[in-house]
């Protein structure tokens, strides 16, 4: 493992490294939470100079939110996403775009154990 990276990340936390036929060098990390997850992502993308990509092990399923006022920003919708799921939604992992009826659609990846059928039911304002 390159030094810079042995000072981030924990032995333990590191269960295969590969590189892919591209010559990208490859971290197949331990079952972690989703926190864990994206809390590591971000030092190692820090200790990288932001060219780290992070693809969770923990099952996620893509959520999508429709009818969101425009104007949104997406640090609002990770505020009450995340309350409202019970997990981190980082603002940086929400993509929205503008549909043509003036409304906001958001998409983002969210551990799966979150999404219940409870939480979807709802509608959030």
């Amino acid at each position: 493992m390159m030094p810079i990276l042995r000072e981030t990340v924990k032995k333990e936390d590191v269960q295969r490294i590969r590189t892919n036929f591209k010559g990208h060098l490859l971290l197949e990390l331990a079952p972690m939470s989703h926190q864990e997850t994206m809390t590591l992502w971000r030092e190692v993308s820090a200790a990288l100079d932001g060219k780290a990509k992070c693809r969770p092990r923990t099952p996620s399923v893509r959520v999508n939110c429709t009818n969101i006022p425009p104007g949104t920003s997406s640090e609002e919708i990770s505020l009450e996403m995340s309350a409202a799921l019970g997990v981190e939604i980082f603002s940086d992992q929400i993509t929205t775009v503008k549909t043509h009826y003036g409304t906001l659609v958001a998409f983002f990846d969210c551990p799966a154990i979150a999404v219940t059928d409870q939480a979807l039911a709802r509608q959030y304002t």
